[in-house]
């Protein structure tokens, strides 16, 4: 259903062209700005992680900003790791360096150190590790260097995104739109790990997206919860609020209601409203609807899954 409006609506949503550039050659310019002077006498190793590498980076809203992550790794030998310096002066000294790359603020944040470009719309993430045989711990905080390796999420998720015709991608660029258009405290990671774990594709992507939707909330109504599928398993939701996580149930809720509202709606003002009230203004207009391509989905799951018997 919708399938041009949607399709429509992920091709405006996806970085591309000149943005794609641009981020890019911000990305190169700190990777030498880092190399030339952050801990001269160890190796640095870059490796991208994140949405830009999952292929999922979508051009936010009015008023946020894109996020580029770049993964800082420092080598150390085994018998160095336990006196090496402590995680939040390893951010300290990245922030002295990075801190002339914009005239924003840099950030030190939880997990990373932020660059701002607050004039162009974005910032660069930078998460340090230390890597030594091949195990790599993440600097978070003043003093965990916690077990951490992103770029298993990469490959799982590409792998897993791979098989599908791309309905795996598209329903995280979706989820993630509606996440931008409300504003939600849901992490990109979170949104591709459940969407991934959940997604079976229905043929047409709305009813896909639709049934991911459905999956996602009966699962984290059980257990509010979404452990990394790799080492070391722990979980990426783990530092939400009570509040934040209701905030999560909620507006889930209201999505379901909005998608089941176009599902059973011969009304295009009302298919339209609905889209709005999911992705915001940026969603192409529906000129008509196709009474018979409606379905009427009056009872839970909002879709049965058409690749199970007896469905």
């Amino acid at each position: 259903m919708y399938k041009s409006s949607i399709e429509s609506f992920i091709g405006n949503i996806t970085v591309t062209g000149k943005k794609r550039i641009e981020l890019l050659a911000s990305r190169d310019a700190i990777k030498k700005l880092i190399f030339d002077k952050f801990y001269e006498d160890y190796e640095i190793i870059f490796r991208g992680q994140g949405s830009y590498d999952m292929h999922t980076l979508i051009n936010p809203d009015a008023g946020q900003e894109y996020d580029l992550d770049l993964g800082v790794f420092i080598q150390v030998k085994q018998d160095k790791r336990n006196s090496f310096d402590r995680p939040k002066t390893v951010k300290n000294n990245l922030k002295n360096i990075v801190d002339s790359q914009t005239n924003a603020p840099t950030q030190i944040k939880k997990s990373c150190v932020r660059v701002n470009y607050a004039s162009k719309n974005y910032h660069i993430d930078l998460p340090v590790y230390i890597e030594f045989n091949d195990n790599k711990y993440l600097a978070r905080g003043d003093d965990e260097w916690m077990i951490s390796d992103p770029q298993a999420n990469t490959d799982w998720f590409n792998k897993k995104a791979s098989d599908d015709l791309n309905q795996i991608r598209k329903t995280v660029k979706l989820l993630k739109a509606w996440k931008s258009n409300h504003a939600i405290k849901f992490s990109g990671l979170a949104i591709a790990i459940l969407a991934t774990n959940e997604c079976v594709s229905q043929g047409d992507l709305f009813e896909t997206f639709c049934y991911t939707t459905e999956r996602i909330l009966e699962n984290l109504k059980k257990s509010f919860s979404c452990k990394k599928p790799y080492f070391p398993y722990n979980d990426v939701l783990i530092d939400l609020s009570d509040n934040q996580k209701s905030n999560v149930i909620d507006a889930l809720k209201k999505l379901i209601d909005y998608q089941r509202t176009i599902l059973d709606s011969e009304d295009v003002e009302i298919v339209n409203k609905c889209f709005f009230k999911i992705f915001g203004s940026r969603f192409p207009r529906i000129e008509k609807i196709d009474p018979s391509k409606l379905k009427q989905y009056k009872s839970k799951p909002l879709i049965n899954n058409k690749n199970e018997s007896g469905k």
